[in-house]
């Protein structure tokens, strides 16, 4: 149910070749296609060579960021909505032609837990 949960995830991967924020914000649109989210905007930050794309989303934000010197990425999703980590991963490995992810588990929990939490 959106707006009950919370989760964000860490992914980083090193990419076989070098990429645009053209490609990357169709990757981007691909990937809250299939995570059900909805773009609110985005916002693409050159740092000749490499760029960050921030995109904040009804349900919170996702962040990418390249450094093109040594083709890697990091990203961020952090959304209220219980999304498959394995649908990413997948994703991402399809889109950009790579085996191997890394993904750091931040935060997965019911937001009314969180909130007992801090009673």
């Amino acid at each position: 149910m959106k707006g009950t949960y919370l989760k964000e995830i860490s992914v980083s991967f090193k990419l076989p070749c070098k990429t645009n924020p053209a490609i990357t914000k169709d990757f981007i649109s691909e990937l809250i296609k299939k995570l059900d989210m909805d773009l609110v905007f985005a916002k693409t930050i050159l740092l000749p060579p490499s760029f960050e794309i921030l995109c904040c989303i009804k349900q919170s934000h996702i962040i990418f960021s390249y450094w093109e010197e040594i083709n890697f990425v990091k990203m961020s999703i952090f959304s209220c909505c219980n999304y498959e980590i394995e649908a990413v991963v997948n994703l991402i490995k399809s889109y950009f032609n790579i085996e191997k992810v890394k993904v750091d588990l931040v935060k997965d929990c019911s937001i009314f837990n969180e909130v007992k939490e801090l009673e």
